[in-house]
């Protein structure tokens, strides 16, 4: 004879639509600059455009050059589901380059 287990699973399903589609500019290598994502983005993806720079970003204003997270050359980043209604992400190269961002709210 077998054993029968049931489990509950919750999930919370957000729907998102069409991306907004925003290229920030880093005029300066290794300086933060900060990007502010449409109200009630859901879902972020991130990357630098050449590939060849190293991106240092934080949540925080102030971090990015201390405690932040590397996107390293040639990668991206992907990030959701936010429950905050406001998010701003902070930046900065070692190049002189363009960030592409897709957000979805």
């Amino acid at each position: 004879m077998g054993t029968s287990t049931t489990s509950t699973i919750k999930a919370k399903l957000s729907i998102v639509k069409n991306p907004t589609v925003s290229n920030l500019s880093l005029p300066v290598a290794n300086t933060e600059v900060s990007f502010t994502f449409p109200a009630n983005t859901k879902k972020i993806y991130i990357q630098e455009r050449s590939g060849l720079g190293n991106v240092k970003f934080s949540y925080a204003v102030g971090q990015s050059g201390t405690t932040y997270v590397t996107l390293p050359k040639g990668c991206d980043y992907e990030d959701g589901i936010f429950e905050q209604a406001s998010l701003t992400i902070y930046l900065q190269c070692d190049i002189i380059t363009i960030i592409e961002i897709l957000s979805w709210a």
